[in-house]
């Protein structure tokens, strides 16, 4: 989240390398465009992404939790970050995020800071 120069807060993205200045920033304020919430639920897991289109461009940040058993012998859950780039249908770029300090998408914060997203994007494996 970011805060405004009137204090109010928003969702906002940045993109870049630690140290450094983000080499993306969207939206700058929140006057600029909202960045966009949704969620799912998947049997034993779900998925919840931020997205926004800047350029006819796509960014979707997302965090999900996949089932990988159905065996009746548990669960054994996969979880995954990253940001997935897309132009129109065609997924530009995909990077998972690795980083041990990574969080996912907090479903809270991101409902209270991001606009509803029409729906979630199925993202092509």
């Amino acid at each position: 989240g970011a805060a405004g120069a009137d204090g109010e807060r928003f969702a906002q993205y940045r993109y870049g390398r630690p140290g450094a200045a983000p080499e993306l920033v969207f939206p700058a304020s929140a006057s600029d465009g909202k960045i966009a919430f949704a969620s799912t639920r998947y049997s034993g897991g779900g998925e919840g992404q931020l997205m926004f289109e800047r350029g006819g461009v796509r960014y979707i940040v997302y965090s999900r939790t996949i089932r990988t058993r159905f065996d009746g012998e548990g669960n054994d859950p996969v979880n995954e970050d990253g940001v997935a780039v897309m132009r129109g249908e065609r997924m530009v770029s995909r990077l998972a995020c690795i980083d041990a300090d990574v969080k996912p998408v907090d479903y809270d914060l991101s409902d209270r800071l991001a606009g509803d997203a029409p729906d979630i994007v199925m993202l092509p494996e």
